[in-house]
This record gives C-alpha cells, structure tokens and sequence, in this order.
C-alpha cells in the first residue's frame, strides 16, 4: 500500500511471503492484532506520518519484525510513527546480522512497551533524531555476535535528541558471542539514556563509542 491514508488493518494472518508480510506508506494508518509469520523479508515495513503497529505478533521472519521511518530531518519535523505493544521474535533466519526486531529511522518516531527476544542479532537498531524508546523488554538476542548490542545506533555526530529509558535488557549472547547492552557506535552523539535495567550481559551495560554529549 502507498499513498494512502487513513486504513486501519486488524486481525489478519499473514504468512509464506518472500518479500515484506506489509508494506505501508502513508498517513494515520494502523496495522493492529496481526499474527505475521514464516516471511522471508520483515513483518512490517511503515512509513510516512502518524502510522501505528500496534499489538502484532511477528515471528520467524528471514529478516526483522518492523521498520518504522517518517519525519523530516532537515527541519526536524516529527513522522509520530509508532512501534507498540508488539512480540517480536525468532527473527533474522536468513539475513543474520543488522536487521533489529524494531527498525527506526528518521525524526520522531517512538519504539516502546514491545517485547523482542530469540534472534542472532540487535533487538532495536535506529538512526535519525528525537526518536523515544522505552519499556521494551529485551531478552536472548545477539546469539551470533560480539561487536554488536542489543540496543544499536551508530556512525552520526547529528543525530540528536534520541532517548532511551526504562528499557530492560537481560540474558544476551551465547556462549563465544559476548555483545553489550546499549551500544552508541563510532561517534554517535547527543544521546540520552537513564533508567534502563540491564542484566546478565557479558560484555558492558553500555559502549560509548567516541561521540559527544552522550548522557547515561
């Protein structure tokens, strides 16, 4: 679906799709109560203005659960695109590495209350500004890497304004793999992170990757 606005999607299975299960660009539209499983690409992939996913459950997907981009950079406007109340798991069966169970980009964007556990890589990878994660429960990710964290963002001295609180990540890596919780990479700056849980991870709570202004 592009360009359109204003649907509101519930209750559907989608399943067997070797592309996205959804692909959703537009405005206030909303993919709710969905059970999206056995794709080979993501769940759902959204993007535009004040789209919400909203209580899925996205499962064996070849790539991640879901992509949310919207809002305007260069003016700062903000997408309100929202990632909520998902369960994301067992995801990044074919394309191992740097497919999150929530992808965000863009300006604005808020990634909260989902629960993301069993895949080999990140559980939340973003860029972009003023983007809100909180009260995602994280467990059993980044099985397969160690220069890796379950929280990623990387590679931006611009990229301000995005805050990370009250997330609880717990019990990552597996055996030789030792990733970090929240990893700002390569000179990530103006990050905020406070009030975040982390527990039983092998390598560091946080990897402060060189950036600026970063506050945990």
């Amino acid at each position: 679906i592009r360009d359109a606005d204003h649907l509101c999607f519930a209750g559907f299975e989608l399943k067997g799709s070797r592309g996205n299960a959804v692909t959703l660009y537009g405005r206030g539209n909303r993919v709710e109560s969905c059970l999206i499983t056995n794709c080979a690409e993501s769940g759902i992939d959204m993007k535009g203005y004040d789209n919400v996913a909203f209580g899925n459950e996205i499962k064996r997907m070849g790539k991640g659960g879901i992509l949310i981009d919207g809002g305007d950079r260069t003016t700062l406007t903000h997408g309100n695109n929202i990632a909520e109340n998902n369960h994301i798991h067992h995801y990044g069966e074919i394309y191992k590495t740097y497919w999150g169970g929530v992808r965000v980009s863009g300006t604005g964007n808020i990634c909260a209350h989902n629960e993301i556990h069993d895949a080999p890589h990140m559980a939340i990878h973003y860029g972009g500004n003023d983007h809100l994660f909180e009260y995602n429960r994280i467990y059993n990710v980044v099985n397969l890497s160690s220069e890796a964290g379950a929280i990623y963002a990387g590679r931006d001295f611009t990229a301000y304004g995005n805050v990370l609180r009250y997330n609880c990540i717990y019990d990552i890596g597996s055996g030789e793999f030792k990733p970090d919780g929240i990893y700002f990479d390569d000179a990530l700056s103006g990050q905020t992170a406070y009030g975040n849980i982390l527990i039983n991870v092998p390598k560091a709570g946080f990897m402060l990757g060189g950036g600026r202004e970063l506050k945990v």
